[in-house]
């Protein structure tokens, strides 16, 4: 019950500080939309930051097992899991789109000291995710492949997110062929990777 509870109020919060961001969203406010006291959220959150957090943890969950799902995807060759990772990468500026802002703030160097765990998470937890999809997906089994392709490979895909922006500056054509060219040596990496 408490877990359900907990999850309803991040929920709710996600909607109010994805709209107006952490520093105009109250605690009023999220109970208000929940129907319950402000007293309730400090039952199950220290602060309204600690709800914030929280919250990019939920959010940033919520994208790696996407992403887990994309991977472990046996339905699809190589080449269409790596499309929709990259198509993913591309929707992730209005899906998630407090882990968005979030490495926005830390690639312009404006994210707080604290929040650098919160990037680090998400980029270790996607190489995990990422690596353990691919061990599973690898055809010989005993040998082992270096981490070194798979932090390519997720650093890398973020500039698929920042690709979209530039739309305007360089035209869709030029980003589509972008994204082509990214998919391509993706793929190649991976391709060896698995071998």
């Amino acid at each position: 019950m408490d877990t359900d509870k907990k999850y309803q109020i991040i929920k709710a919060a996600q909607k109010r500080f994805v709209k107006h961001g952490l520093n105009k969203t109250t605690l009023d406010e999220i109970a208000r939309d929940l129907r319950m006291g402000k007293a309730s959220l400090y039952y199950y959150f220290k602060s309204k930051e600690d709800l914030f957090y929280q919250t990019i943890d939920w959010e940033t969950s919520l994208m790696l097992e996407e992403i887990n799902g994309i991977f472990i995807n046996t339905e699809k060759d190589l080449r269409s899991r790596i499309k929709a990772y990259l198509t993913l990468k591309e929707e992730c500026s209005t899906k998630y789109k407090l882990v968005y802002e979030l490495l926005v703030l830390f690639i312009s160097d404006r994210a707080l000291e604290h929040e650098l765990i919160y990037v680090t998470n998400l980029l270790n937890g996607e190489v995990k995710v990422l690596s353990a999809a691919l061990m599973l997906m690898k055809k010989e089994k005993g040998k082992s492949f270096s981490d070194v392709e798979i932090y390519f490979i997720v650093l890398n895909s973020w500039g698929i997110a920042l690709l979209k922006s530039l739309h305007n500056v360089y035209g869709a054509e030029a980003a589509e062929k972008q994204k082509e060219m990214l998919l391509d040596t993706f793929e190649e990496i991976l391709t060896k990777v698995i071998a």
